[in-house]
């Protein structure tokens, strides 16, 4: 959010975490920084209401991201881009992620386009790290 909210100043970002120590942190940082575009909720985003709809949602927990994923499209337009973070073993690539993209989709009438597939970082043998950049259609 730091990195994002320096280079564009005109940006409203909104953080949502559920860690305290995590949101305290980020608090810490806004302040260092100087930033007055970041806001901190400290909650579940599913009991997070009203945020509005976001031009971009950045879901970076690699193990659970998916998990919320119903969260990312209900905060969604047309346009929006969804960062998903997610695991992927070498064999399968991107296979298994896309699938429940595609599933989760389906359940709420999501039309998308997968516009980059990124490999990260290695996670553990023969796993990866991944991200999913998702365009709502």
């Amino acid at each position: 959010a730091i990195a994002i909210g320096k280079k564009h100043p005109d940006c409203e970002i909104i953080c949502i975490e559920i860690n305290v120590k995590g949101i305290e942190y980020s608090e810490k940082n806004v302040r260092l920084n100087k930033l007055h575009n970041i806001k901190n909720i400290c909650a579940d985003v599913r009991d997070v209401r009203n945020i509005g709809k976001f031009d971009r949602v950045i879901m970076p927990l690699v193990e659970r991201a998916i998990e919320y994923l119903d969260q990312a499209f209900l905060h969604s337009k047309k346009g929006t881009i969804i960062h998903l973070y997610g695991l992927s073993n070498e064999k399968d690539n991107f296979k298994d992620l896309e699938e429940k993209v595609r599933e989760i989709a389906k359940i709420f009438n999501i039309k998308y386009k997968i516009v980059k597939r990124q490999k990260v970082l290695p996670y553990a043998p023969r796993v990866r790290k991944v991200r999913l950049d998702i365009k709502i259609l």
